[in-house]
């Protein structure tokens, strides 16, 4: 089945469920804006790929995650594109930000993300106007032929400082685009980061109806509906009390040990001038 795959991708890729690990109060509020954050900020970019599922629930290392489905299967990424994706990247450190009065290291791995993107932008993609056509990062490939073990750099000191120029302002310029993105969809962060804490998960159906200003049905928690399992007699008193039954009343089921235990019973887009202002695109 469909669901069964997608559970097996998000399983390979954020690594198990942890519903049992217990999560503090606080960290969830914040994990909740955290993800809320990524999902607005990437809703608001015209070249993102749709939310699939938004969860505050551990998988492996992480507290929460904001997976997205892309629409079709690209073979080449525009400097647009590669620019959104490091906006949306840093929507959760930026709702950190901006509701928390404080930081978190729950940005870590975003921040590592973009920081690689955007430095693949200018030394290898060449979407540098300072820098302009040429390439200054080799082949990764090449690694895995021992060619390159040691990637020894094959530019000056002063170059190298001007990638490191070019890496922060694109950084600080996705940054600005992020919050100006979120704090203008301020009550939207909010209503997905409370509708989060409430059901620890969204899919993207949910997630786009939340942000067209749509109702979801009231929420049942599963755990509500779990069966109570009954107590175990004791292995003694099960005995006794089948000794008083008559001939033809059913007997309390014993288990493999023989102790007498009975057995447990069986998305749309704003308009464009709208989009350049946010991200800051003429």
């Amino acid at each position: 089945q469909q669901s069964d795959l997608i559970q097996a991708v998000e399983r390979v890729q954020m690594g198990p469920e942890k519903k049992s690990h217990k999560v503090l109060e606080e960290d969830k509020r914040i994990i909740a804006y955290h993800e809320a954050g990524h999902a607005i900020a990437s809703y608001y970019c015209l070249t993102s790929d749709p939310v699939h599922q938004i969860t505050i629930i551990p998988h492996g290392p992480a507290g929460g995650f904001t997976m997205y489905r892309p629409e079709d299967d690209a073979t080449s990424q525009t400097k647009t594109q590669m620019r959104e994706r490091i906006i949306s990247m840093l929507g959760g450190r930026v709702a950190e930000k901006l509701v928390l009065d404080d930081i978190s290291t729950g940005a870590s791995q975003d921040l590592k993300s973009a920081t690689n993107t955007a430095r693949a932008m200018v030394t290898r993609y060449g979407f540098s106007e300072r820098l302009g056509l040429v390439v200054y990062d080799s082949d990764p490939g090449e690694t895995f032929l021992g060619r390159d073990y040691g990637h020894t750099r094959t530019y000056s000191e002063e170059i190298a400082s001007e990638i490191d120029s070019e890496v922060r302002t694109m950084l600080d310029n996705a940054f600005d685009a992020a919050t100006r993105i979120l704090e203008e969809h301020m009550d939207q962060l909010h209503l997905v980061s409370a509708t989060l804490l409430e059901r620890e998960k969204l899919s993207g159906d949910e997630f786009r109806i939340l942000m067209e200003g749509g109702e979801l049905p009231p929420f049942e928690d599963p755990k509500m509906f779990e069966p109570a399992t009954e107590p175990e007699a004791d292995g003694v008193e099960a005995l006794d009390a089948d000794r008083d039954k008559g001939p033809d009343q059913p007997r309390a089921a014993l288990d493999r040990t023989g102790l007498g235990r009975p057995r447990p019973s069986q998305r749309p887009h704003a308009p464009r001038a709208t989009w350049a202002r946010w991200v800051g695109v003429a």
